[in-house]
């Protein structure tokens, strides 16, 4: 009896000294040191920012198709939009691949491969099993673009060539609000390409300082890649993106196929008798874009 008076005696001590010494400094009833606190700051910053992309994108809607052109910007007059449309039908009528065209105001802080991955996935841009499809993605106010395509398409439409064609005719025509004709010259330039016919304008001289910044890029995204055991990035099936490095390769290098001169790029009503999008996939990262 004696030896358990004198624990509870120490016990009561104890806690008398803890209960003097929070008075003295609440803080320290949670025992955190220094680095205790900026962990604690930098974990909760971690939780906000990937709170916010998940908010970003729960935000994303999946609108109704109009057409091969969806012009949700409304920057196109009806008979521009029934003459890209019945172009673009008659290709793919003609070669069973599809190419569809979406002009939005915004992509909402969005980057504009997630947008555009996101619309060709849900959409189902491409015919069934085939693997042949490819979306051109306008952000009219926010002055970016992306191209991605299916994997059967980037063969003869690599990341370097979208960059080309991109640079040649999409950015140019952009920057004057001709968007008309960046949609007319931009889609041709892809059905030369996959019909093997596409060789670009006249290469232009690179402006001094620029020469040898895309193999420095690449170099340090192949050493990237590595470090991190080869694991590319993609969607997953339920239309997510993984933000991983296995797009970011071909985002790079598809803007500096195009050669210097780029300037301000920065990486180098529907028919009624069209049915709608096929349920094709394959859009796995592939594509290039920029800005104007």
């Amino acid at each position: 009896m004696r030896f358990q008076m004198v624990v509870d005696t120490g016990i009561l001590e104890s806690k008398s000294r803890s209960v003097r010494h929070c008075k003295k400094s609440p803080l320290n009833i949670f025992n955190l040191g220094l680095m205790g606190k900026n962990t604690i700051l930098k974990l909760a910053l971690l939780a906000l920012c990937i709170s916010g992309v998940s908010i970003a994108k729960a935000e994303q809607t999946l609108p109704a198709y109009k057409g091969h052109v969806n012009d949700y910007a409304n920057v196109l007059s009806a008979a521009q939009i029934k003459e890209l449309d019945e172009r673009l039908f008659a290709y793919e009528d003609s070669t069973s691949s599809q190419i569809a065209v979406v002009l939005e105001p915004s992509a909402n802080g969005l980057a504009a491969i997630d947008r555009a991955m996101f619309l060709a996935r849900g959409w189902g841009v491409g015919q069934k099993n085939k693997n042949n499809g490819i979306l051109l993605y306008i952000a009219i106010n926010d002055r970016k673009f992306f191209t991605v395509t299916a994997d059967q398409m980037q063969d003869k439409l690599s990341a370097s060539r979208l960059g080309q064609i991109e640079n040649d005719f999409l950015v140019p025509n952009l920057r004057n609000q001709d968007y008309f004709n960046a949609i007319i010259q931009t889609t041709q330039a892809f059905e030369q390409a996959l019909m093997g016919k596409f060789k670009g304008k006249a290469t232009r001289k690179r402006k001094s300082g620029t020469r040898g910044w895309g193999s420095i890029v690449v170099v340090i995204l192949i050493l990237l890649f590595m470090s991190r055991g080869g694991g590319g990035g993609g969607y997953r099936k339920n239309g997510r993106y993984n933000t991983g490095l296995g797009a970011w390769p071909l985002l790079f290098m598809g803007g500096f196929g195009g050669g210097g001169g780029g300037g301000g790029n920065g990486f180098g009503g529907g028919s009624s008798d069209w049915g709608g999008f096929g349920g094709g996939g394959g859009f796995n990262g592939g594509g290039a874009g920029g800005s104007w």
